[in-house]
């Protein structure tokens, strides 16, 4: 078990979340230089564009899968940071009356 901050901002609803994980969790890790990042991710309009966009300019390619509600991708940076992209899927309207 560990502890996360989420700051979001007002204006833009944009997101950043902060975890930290005690020495015996086993996502806890020796701090080295680059260490405890493990991860950054940004909702994106076209996955498969801007994906597309990133290994044109050197990132390392992935596979893409889907979890509630979103589509995803994960991609390492030309420094071996992981990125995640992910693309909410547009909710089903159901007709009224039903």
């Amino acid at each position: 078990m560990g502890v996360f901050v989420l700051l979001r901002d007002k204006k833009s609803g944009m997101k950043l979340e902060l975890n930290w994980y005690p020495k015996d969790s086993k996502y806890a890790a020796k701090y080295t230089v680059g260490e405890g990042l493990d991860h950054i991710a940004f909702c994106v309009e076209d996955l498969k564009r801007k994906y597309a966009e990133l290994v044109a300019k050197g990132a390392g390619e992935t596979d893409f899968g889907l979890k509630k509600g979103a589509s995803y991708c994960y991609v390492k940076d030309p420094d071996g940071n992981w990125v995640e992209l992910y693309q909410k899927r547009p909710r089903k309207k159901v007709p009224r009356g039903y």
